[in-house]
């Protein structure tokens, strides 16, 4: 190659290259590892659940609609009844939950002053199977001792029971649903317009009822009582419900750590829990299990509580009862509880003494 050919192709390069960075600085490369292309964020549907979010969320009250009447007939407690019993709904992140609320017909109550509280019981059962399953399973005893001497008593049905929606397909998620329906309907509770809401027009004789304060506990029995320790904690450090105590009674409650507190029930399962498990571990791949665990956040319980636990009991050991109850002696909060040699799940044979122990606590903090 002459000189001359040599300096012409050596200038046409220069160019070339030139008009290549001029091109793609215009128009740059884009491959899966450049940095214009930010890699989509793992969606995490389960987050909302754990109790910091819970805790963070803005509480707002919603209608508890009257159904109907309900005829059951209690056997806890002797004609002629002091109360009513309804068929009761609201709406959850917009699902349908119903439940049973017994209401008093007591004279006392029904004329009290806007300096007198009425006293309102959010009551949670434990497991109970879909198949048999009826509106006011597993509070319904309990509850018309209450409500016999006085007491409003509220208990869900949750999701996928009586006339409530179904719960969310994914299990966990399903599982996790029961949180917000416990805080809805406690802070629905809460609401001054809750008694006037009811269907006894005499609950409301003035507009002065408006500014009175309703006095509001918690009862909850098995799992029933892990959700009510889970919904103390989470309104304990909620701004929704600032300032505000609810006195709770616990009967026999799943109070372990999660997920122990459900894979100790997994082989009561028609698979041994197969299914349950695989849920589990899929969920643990993504989500630390300690934000969704009563256990861990046991300081922001701000209530006073009862506790009830039969020594023989089958479905919750009495050391795990005493457990819990040793963690929160240690930790400055209120609690007494009741040890019964003998009593079963259910709180026989002593269950007069468990209920009017529960009454008695009810009462001594009504306002």
């Amino acid at each position: 190659m002459n000189k001359l050919a040599f300096t012409l192709y050596s200038i046409f390069i220069i160019l070339f290259s030139g008009f290549l960075g001029y091109y793609y600085a215009q128009h740059p490369l884009i491959t899966p590892q450049s940095p214009l292309t930010p890699l989509k964020e793992k969606l995490r549907p389960l987050d909302k659940y754990s109790f910091e979010n819970l805790s963070k969320r803005d509480w707002q009250p919603v209608e508890l609609k009257i159904e109907s009447e309900l005829d059951y007939k209690p056997t806890t407690v002797s004609p002629p009844y002091n109360f009513k019993q309804y068929l009761f709904s609201f709406i959850v992140d917009g699902k349908r939950v119903t439940g049973q609320l017994n209401y008093p017909t007591m004279k006392p109550l029904r004329q009290q002053s806007s300096s007198h509280s009425a006293p309102v019981i959010a009551m949670f059962r434990g497991y109970a199977p879909r198949e048999t399953y009826e509106t006011g399973i597993g509070t319904r005893p309990s509850a018309a001792v209450f409500a016999q001497n006085g007491f409003i008593t509220v208990a869900p049905d949750f999701l996928g029971y009586g006339g409530s929606d179904p719960r969310d397909e994914d299990e966990m998620a399903g599982r996790f649903e029961s949180y917000p329906i416990a805080l809805i309907l406690l802070r629905s509770l809460i609401e001054p317009k809750f008694v006037c809401a009811l269907p006894d027009p005499t609950s409301c004789p003035d507009s002065s009822l408006s500014t009175r304060h309703t006095s509001l506990f918690l009862f909850g029995h098995s799992n029933g009582g892990h959700i009510a320790i889970a919904t103390l904690e989470i309104a304990g450090n909620s701004p929704s419900f600032a300032g505000k105590t609810f006195p709770t009674v616990l009967w026999a409650p799943v109070s372990k750590p999660f997920p122990f507190s459900t894979l100790v029930y997994t082989d009561e399962a028609d698979d041994l829990g197969k299914l349950q498990r695989k849920n589990l571990a899929k969920f643990e791949e993504d989500y630390d299990v300690n934000l969704y665990s009563v256990h861990n956040y046991l300081d922001w319980i701000k209530s006073p509580i009862q506790l009830h636990q039969g020594y023989s009991d089958q479905e919750i050991l009495y050391w795990w009862s005493q457990e819990f109850e040793k963690t929160l002696t240690a930790k400055s909060k209120t609690l007494k509880a009741f040890y019964y040699p003998g009593m079963n799940h259910n709180m026989t044979p002593g269950w007069n003494t468990a209920i009017s122990r529960s009454l008695a606590f009810f009462r001594s903090h009504t306002k």
